[in-house]
């Protein structure tokens, strides 16, 4: 099995994100990944992270499959992720925002953000971005 890993959290009052992360964890683990358990230290990359709560886990030797990043902050910022991100693997990346879903994959034939406003679609984004990674040997 190839392993994963997350990157979840917010910086507003409300959980909004939950949710979409549990519901992409569960597509990754339906199509036979594991998420690692290990949970890492986060450093802040262009904001300071004092009011935000995240949690950052993945394999111990930071090699990873892929990244899955959901976030919910209560502004966008023109980083997909909050935080510097220690894993060199391809990302998924989702901002949970109140009217809309901003959706980051690195591994799309031209890496952009689109904006979705149904959840149906940030999953069928995620299928896409993992129907695209690298298969096993």
């Amino acid at each position: 099995m190839k392993t994963f890993a997350t990157l979840s959290g917010t910086n507003s009052d409300d959980n909004r994100h939950e949710e979409v992360f549990q519901r992409l964890v569960a597509v990754a683990r339906d199509t036979g990944f594991t998420l690692g358990d290990f949970q890492h230290p986060i450093r802040e990359d262009q904001m300071s992270l004092r009011e935000w709560r995240l949690d950052y886990r993945g394999p111990g030797g930071r090699e990873a499959a892929f990244l899955l990043a959901v976030t919910a902050p209560k502004i966008p910022s023109i980083s997909p992720l909050p935080i510097q991100q220690g894993f060199s693997c391809p990302l998924f990346s989702v901002v949970v925002m109140p009217k809309y879903f901003g959706v980051w994959s690195e591994n799309r034939p031209k890496d952009s953000f689109t904006e979705v406003t149904v959840e149906d679609e940030v999953t069928a984004e995620f299928r896409r971005f993992l129907d695209r990674l690298p298969k096993e040997a």
